[in-house]
């Protein structure tokens, strides 16, 4: 539970490092600070990105760890599917977050350029933060009950 605990506790990090770059930008036009902006918002997408990778390579790694204990340990099929389905609730989510995270860095060169209205870069900048608080709630139901079916199996092993 450590593993799941930190990477949530990670996340929340980055979300509220998302939201106050956003906040920052709010209240001192980048236009002022463009560099701090830029620090802000590109250190905080990597934040956001981070924990959402190591809990997609988690899910995958211990899925697989499943799918041994099924084939190899006669574990029952429905562990299996549960894993599957661990990695279903927390998927879309992740991903819709990363890629909003991304895109909001994207679109800062088109805005300080004036290519792009600054609108639309807040604007993807508040659906990347929406996404993100829904990839959380996401991830710490995923993770919670994936811990719950390794510490089933692990009491099944022994």
């Amino acid at each position: 539970m450590v593993f799941e605990r930190s990477m949530l506790t990670v996340a929340l990090v980055a979300t509220l490092a998302f939201a106050a770059a956003g906040v920052h930008a709010w209240l001192a036009p980048p236009a002022d600070d463009l560099g701090l902006h830029v620090l802000l918002g590109l250190g905080s997408a990597m934040l956001v990105v981070l924990p959402h990778l190591w809990v997609f390579v988690y899910l995958l790694g211990t899925g697989r760890a499943v799918r041994r204990e099924v084939v190899d340990h006669g574990a029952p099929d429905a562990a299996l599917a549960r894993a599957r389905r661990h990695r279903l609730v927390a998927l879309p989510p992740l991903a819709l977050a990363v890629a909003g995270a991304v895109a909001t860095v994207l679109l800062g060169p088109p805005v300080v350029t004036g290519a792009l209205d600054a609108r639309l870069h807040a604007a993807v900048f508040a659906a990347a933060l929406a996404a993100q608080l829904w990839a959380l709630l996401a991830e710490r139901r995923a993770l919670r009950d994936h811990a719950a079916l390794l510490a089933e199996l692990d009491v099944a092993a022994a």
